[in-house]
């Protein structure tokens, strides 16, 4: 295929056990004029053989074999290579509903002022169940502005985002010294660029929660490395330097303790919540409720309005 209308880019390292059902929800899109990028990155498992046998039933499934870069490399990588301007993101856990790329790519199309997009998605245990439902702000440009004004970051979700390569590569694509928060930022440069996102409220992507995944493995790395971009953020809108994540562990320990002791109460109330989320979807009903209502204790405020949003059901 010569000009895709998308390139969809996934990095995979040892995806096999939700490969198929990745790849499945991707060559079933409505939208069928596409490339399908599967930056392979090092696996030790069967994910190969998988994208092989699909490359031989869907030519337009383009396997990009290497040694293990890194997630924000491979992406990087293939990210390069890839020939249309909107780039398609998707994990190999996930699951593209198959309307997604129609919608996204026709919002794009009608709204010329944005450059990147992404999604709502349900929340999945191992087993394919919903559990839940992301929730997003970020409905318009205004709202993006008005992030930009309090000085805040966005976030949005990585693997349901949609966004144009030319933006992508100006910016300077993912940094890996932020993994694993790189996406957020690389969703801020976007905006440091005068580039802007806005998340349609429309449920188009299955978003796995399972107990050994990147965001129960990562989850406090990732509060960490999103607290040293926020701070990477507003220097640079400050017109300062960046600072190094060494510099900033030191200025966090030279912090009055009663300031970080407030610190660690709102982590762990987020961390307790997202861990709270992915026992719920592995139906352990009692460590769920334990993690609630520690999560509630530490922030109630966050807990309540996080439950609320996402609206979590109980089968």
């Amino acid at each position: 295929m010569k000009f895709p209308a998308v390139s969809i880019i996934m990095s995979v390292f040892n995806g096999e056990e939700y490969l198929h059902e990745a790849i499945d929800s991707v060559l079933n899109q409505t939208f069928e004029n596409f490339e399908f990028i599967i930056s392979n990155n090092g696996s030790l498992d069967d994910t190969k053989k998988i994208i092989n046998s699909y490359q031989k039933i869907d030519k337009r499934i383009i396997l990009f074999d290497h040694d293990d870069f890194g997630f924000s490399e491979s992406l990087n990588q293939a990210i390069k290579i890839s020939k249309s301007n909107i780039i398609a993101r998707i994990d190999a856990d996930d699951v593209m509903e198959p309307n997604r790329l129609e919608e996204q790519f026709n919002f794009l199309q009608k709204n010329k002022d944005v450059t990147l997009i992404s999604c709502l998605a349900n929340y999945i245990n191992s087993n394919g169940d919903k559990i839940g439902r992301t929730f997003s702000d970020l409905i318009s440009v205004e709202i993006n502005r008005r992030y930009i004004n309090k000085n805040e970051p966005i976030g949005l979700l990585h693997p349901g985002a949609m966004f144009y390569r030319e933006a992508f590569l100006k910016v300077g694509g993912y940094r890996k010294e932020f993994a694993p928060a790189e996406d957020i930022d690389l969703w801020n440069r976007f905006n440091d660029y005068g580039y802007w996102a806005v998340v349609q409220q429309k449920v188009l992507m299955n978003y796995r929660m399972v107990q050994n995944s990147e965001i129960g493995q990562n989850f406090k790395k990732s509060r960490q490395k999103y607290e040293w971009l926020r701070e990477c953020i507003w220097l640079r809108r400050a017109g300062k330097n960046e600072i190094s994540f060494e510099e900033y562990i030191e200025i966090k320990k030279a912090l009055p303790l009663l300031t970080k002791l407030n610190s660690f109460r709102k982590n762990q109330a987020k961390y307790l919540y997202r861990k709270a989320g992915i026992e719920f979807g592995s139906r352990n009903i009692i460590s769920f409720i334990l993690n609630i209502i520690a999560a509630l204790i530490l922030q109630p405020s966050y807990t309540i309005k996080k439950l609320i949003n996402q609206r979590i059901r109980i089968n």
